[in-house]
C-alpha cells in the first residue's frame, strides 16, 4: 500500500477504500439498486409496489416468456437513466454537506488541500446477474398483477450460475488445440 499511496499513514474509509489520513476524503451517500432497475426495465419504468411511474416511460416487456435481447436493451436504457439519477443525488448530498458545514470539525483535521474522491455503491448486483442468467439460459415467465406489472417470475429449466459460466470459459481457454 505504501507504494500506491506514497504514504504508510492510511486508513479504510467507507466500505473498503484506503485513504491517506488527513490528505484525502471520500464523498459517498447511497447505493444504486440494479435488481430494482431490472424490474423497472421489465415494467416500463413503473414501480410494481407503488404502482407509479418512477423511471422513463417505456413500453413494458409483455412477452409471455422474457426475451434476453429485449430485456438487455431495456436494461441498458434504464441503467443510463439510473446513472444520471444516482450522480445527481450524490451531488445534491455533497452540496448540502458543504453548504451547511456538517463536517466542518472533521475537515479541520485535514490538510488545507484535500484530495476528494467520489464513491459509488451498487446493491442487487448478484440478484440482477442471476436473473439475467436465468432469462438467457432458461424460460422465465413473468407473473403479472391485475395492472399487468411483473411482480414475480416462474423459471422453467436450468440455468448456470455465473460462477459456473466463468469456470467453463476458463477451462475452455486452457484446453490445448
Amino acid at each position: 500500500m505504501r507504494t500506491d499511496f506514497n504514504s504508510d499513514d492510511y486508513a479504510i474509509a467507507c466500505c473498503v477504500s484506503p485513504m491517506v489520513i488527513g490528505k484525502q476524503m471520500q464523498f459517498f451517500g447511497a447505493r444504486a439498486n440494479l435488481a430494482k432497475t431490472l424490474l423497472y426495465a421489465i415494467n416500463g419504468g413503473v414501480d410494481e409496489k407503488l404502482k407509479i411511474q418512477v423511471g422513463p416511460k417505456t413500453a413494458p416487456l409483455m412477452d409471455d416468456v422474457l426475451d434476453y435481447d429485449k430485456v438487455m436493451d431495456s436494461l441498458d436504457h434504464f441503467m443510463d437513466w439510473l446513472a444520471v439519477q444516482y450522480i445527481s443525488a450524490l451531488n445534491i448530498i455533497h452540496y448540502m454537506h458543504d453548504k451547511y458545514s456538517y463536517e466542518a470539525s472533521l475537515m479541520a483535521l485535514h490538510d488545507r488541500d484535500v484530495y476528494r474522491t467520489m464513491a459509488c455503491g451498487i446493491a442487487g448486483l448478484s440478484v440482477a446477474t442471476d436473473s439475467l442468467s436465468a432469462i438467457k439460459y432458461a424460460r422465465v415467465k413473468p407473473i403479472r398483477d391485475e395492472n399487468g406489472l411483473a411482480v414475480d417470475f416462474e423459471i422453467d429449466g436450468e440455468y448456470p450460475p455465473v460462477r459456473q459460466q466463468r469456470r467453463a470459459r476458463r477451462q475452455h481457454c486452457l484446453r490445448p488445440g
